[in-house]
């Protein structure tokens, strides 16, 4: 890989995959889809990427009257996982953002690399309106795709929709705690061991669909429970399992971060921002 361009590169897991890629050396494209009026620790998120040189931050419109016709390989990287679980992914359907991505897969499908980051819940019935439109659009387009579906992710930078990023914040802010019934609670992992597993199947060429699991029976529960989140949140809003296609293939972590570590992370970042509790 070349290059890399991130759709909505200050979204949560989308944030942490520049981050990696901006570690690996690799140039980075950052494309911000919406207003970025909206997006929460802007200003402390650049700060984090904003001195590597070989990170270029554009918004949609300037992004797309910049791109021709590419001469090296690059990776595309479009996430639907924060989206989903803020209720905007709505968004990402639209002509208007798609428009553009299309525009320049049809114009470098020889050189470009697909990855989309999709929530687990896609794969149920909800998600067939994206997969049957731009999803395939773009799996018909491109030498290489790889759909990556996680369960909930934690970790620094975790966005308050999740309830464990809620429970650590209350140590700095009062808010009600509460669980969105978006939240995948069958199963969770750690934002860096994701993202390595991510590039461990990138990197050995294998295309197809996948689901990241952590392989430990009950892990969100076990997660909550060492955050000490009082029991009638831990079993309200219960995710329902569903189904999934054979054809998606299950790929067990390989490394799992202890969770005291991996927590550790979590509430030390949150510190940063708000000073110690």
């Amino acid at each position: 890989m070349d290059k890399a361009i991130i759709f909505g590169v200050y979204d949560f897991v989308s944030f942490h995959i520049c981050k990696t890629l901006l570690n690996k050396g690799i140039e980075v494209f950052g494309v911000n889809i919406e207003d970025i009026d909206n997006i929460q620790y802007l200003d402390e998120k650049r700060f984090e990427v904003g001195r590597n040189s070989n990170f270029i931050e554009n918004g949609l419109a300037d992004w797309e009257k910049k791109q021709g016709q590419g001469n090296r390989d690059t990776v595309v990287i479009f996430s639907l996982f924060d989206s989903y679980m803020q209720n905007k992914e709505e968004i990402y359907l639209e002509e208007k953002v798609t428009g553009p991505i299309l525009d320049y897969i049809e114009r470098n499908n020889s050189k470009t690399e697909f990855v989309f980051i999709l929530p687990i819940q896609l794969l149920g019935a909800e998600g067939e309106k994206v997969h049957r439109g731009f999803l395939n659009h773009v799996k018909g387009l491109v030498k290489k795709t790889h759909f990556f579906y996680l369960p909930s992710i934690y970790g620094p930078w975790q966005t308050e929709t999740f309830i464990f990023q809620q429970v650590i914040m209350s140590d700095f802010q009062q808010k009600e705690i509460y669980k969105s019934n978006r939240e995948w609670t069958i199963d969770t992992i750690f934002v860096e061991d994701a993202i390595d597993s991510i590039f461990e199947i990138m990197d050995i060429n294998v295309q197809g669909s996948f689901i990241l699991e952590s392989g430990k029976k009950n892990y969100w529960d076990i997660c909550a429970s060492y955050l000490k989140l009082e029991q009638n949140l831990i079993h309200s809003n219960r995710v329902e399992p569903f189904a999934i296609d054979p054809s998606v293939v299950k790929i067990q972590m390989k490394k799992i971060t202890p969770i005291s570590e991996s927590f550790l992370k979590q509430k030390n970042q949150a510190g940063q921002l708000y000073g110690s509790p």
